[in-house]
């Protein structure tokens, strides 16, 4: 009775066994069928970003021109707006001078009419004879005109002074505006002309963060294929079950295939720094700077 009772139990358990090793089986060819479609995914887009990437590098050297035909506007644009704002800067301290003097002297005081006055008042006090405090009156003011002249000779010659600036403004505002409308004109033409190198770029950008997250995918099942089918090898060999000879082969086979799916430690170390690599780029894009051969080639992942 008590043998029954355990021949019993132990074809339960057998049955309980292959229903587990049926239901890992089962498992396991759902991860590794999803496994394959997210490598398969990323390879495709992959070959995408290399085809986009080929055609940006072929149009690449003539945006090289282009891009430094905008720069060399820019810095003759910019060099002519920062005289203009130098010459700005001396007219208004010039006027301020002129208006300072003008203030304390009256508004005809200018250098030969402050001379002409500070002559009169010495040959007066030289020549007539004028009381005590009738010249210390004349000396104060014969002292305040000779300081008046020394100041009112720094604005002299007030109106070339203006005259000359005022052209040298002139010229600045013109040049600026004339390279400001040569850059807009440029501009325009180029966004144009490499409306498809901005579009192909975008993609490139697009893709690559897709293909991220399928590599990222694809080492999560191969993750949990590699775990689950570590499981039903244990489960197998407990109860005294063989791999399928065909598994086998398939094993084999893609172990030793160029194409290998199963992702070896150095691919998954490069696709690492590839992918920081990805990202220094993806910020260049989006900071609008110049990308490098290499930054492009980096673009194209690697397998």
């Amino acid at each position: 009775m008590v043998e029954e009772k355990t021949k019993d139990n132990v074809q339960k358990s057998k049955e309980h066994s292959k229903e587990d090793i049926a239901s890992l089986k089962a498992k396991v060819t759902d991860l590794n069928s999803k496994k394959e479609e997210w490598f398969n995914k990323k390879e495709e887009l992959n070959k995408q970003i290399s085809e986009l990437v080929k055609i940006l590098k072929a149009v690449n050297p003539e945006i090289e021109i282009e891009k430094k035909k905008e720069n060399e506007l820019k810095s003759k644009r910019d060099d002519l707006n920062k005289i203009f704002r130098e010459q700005l800067t001396l007219s208004k301290d010039l006027v301020k001078e002129r208006n300072s003097i003008t203030n304390k002297f009256g508004r005809g005081s200018n250098p030969a009419a402050l001379k002409s006055r500070l002559d009169k008042l010495e040959y007066t006090v030289e020549t007539e004879a004028i009381s005590m405090d009738k010249e210390k009156k004349l000396m104060r003011e014969i002292k305040e005109l000779r300081k008046a002249v020394m100041e009112a000779g720094e604005v002299s010659d007030f109106k070339s002074q203006m005259s000359e600036i005022s052209k040298k403004l002139t010229e600045a505002k013109e040049g600026a505006d004339k390279h400001h409308e040569e850059l807009k004109v440029l501009l325009n033409e180029n966004k144009k002309k490499f409306k498809e190198y901005l579009i192909n770029s975008k993609k490139v950008n697009s893709l690559k963060k897709e293909q991220r997250q399928a590599f990222k995918k694809f080492i999560e099942f191969k993750t949990e294929f590699a775990k689950l089918s570590a499981e039903l090898n244990t489960a197998l060999k407990e109860s005294g079950e063989q791999l399928p000879p065909k598994r086998k082969r398939i094993k084999k086979k893609r172990t030793n295939s160029s194409n290998d799916h199963y992702v070896k430690e150095s691919f998954i170390d490069t696709a690492k720094l590839i992918e920081e690599k990805v990202k220094e780029v993806e910020e260049k894009i989006r900071n609008k700077k110049k990308l490098t051969t290499k930054d492009l080639i980096a673009m194209q992942g690697s397998k």
